[in-house]
């Protein structure tokens, strides 16, 4: 779930597959939300300021946030979940 931000920015977006991605306000000064897993072989973390990032990762790609796609694809996990788990409490109406 950590690299999720990434993830949800990196889908449909084809140029974007293997890249080091992180998701963030801005490329200036501001922190990383979240990075995914190319991007943290290079040490970049959530919580680590862009320029920063941009030191160990000079290729990084930073994204900014789209909630719509995160929460849609949240959506879709949580559904799965309660499909495959029975006892699990719903809490989503």
């Amino acid at each position: 779930m950590a690299s999720s931000g990434p993830q949800a920015t990196c889908r449909g977006r084809p140029a974007l597959e293997g890249l080091p991605v992180a998701v963030a306000w801005s490329e200036g000064n501001a922190e990383i939300a979240s990075a995914n897993y190319p991007a943290r072989a290079y040490g970049v973390h959530n919580g680590m300021w862009c320029t920063r990032a941009k030191e160990l990762c000079p290729q990084l790609v930073v994204m900014p946030y789209e909630f719509a796609r995160i929460e849609e694809i949240a959506e879709v996990m949580i559904r799965a979940v309660f499909a495959a788990t029975p006892m699990a409490v719903r809490i989503l109406a």
